[in-house]
């Protein structure tokens, strides 16, 4: 009976050793590639054109501003804890004969809650 069970675990062995035997490897599996890249957690997009969800965070953010007149042109995204938006804007003084700057509005937009303002950059701050 010892002999017995041996020779059939050996057969059993040598089986699970060749089963591979012979046999190819499959070709890999093509995915699908887009033109966006993934968005990766905690850095910012591509600066990308404005949509009306993102010009509704803004004007949520800007209501309560006054003295500049900011127009944005560009918006970035980056994934945290909601979303921190970068825009691109023209910035004009209201003040007689202003002349436009370039700024960035830093703007957070929490999972649940309003969007809130939370930093302007010009120029001569970068």
């Amino acid at each position: 009976m010892r002999k017995l069970f041996c020779f059939a675990l050996l057969i059993c062995l040598a089986s699970f050793l060749f089963a591979g035997c012979g046999k190819t490897e499959a070709p890999p599996v093509e995915l699908p590639t887009t033109s966006e890249t993934p968005p990766v957690i905690g850095v910012y997009s591509e600066d990308r054109p404005i949509t009306g969800e993102d010009m509704a965070v803004f004007n949520e953010a800007m209501e309560s501003l006054v003295g500049v007149s900011y127009e944005p042109t560009l918006v970035s995204t980056q994934a945290v804890a909601g979303i921190n938006y970068r825009f691109t804007c023209t910035a004009t003084p209201v003040i007689p004969d202003p002349e436009p700057y370039r700024a960035l509005v830093f703007i957070h937009k929490p999972l649940e809650g309003p969007a809130r303002l939370v930093n302007i950059v010009t120029p001569a701050a970068e």
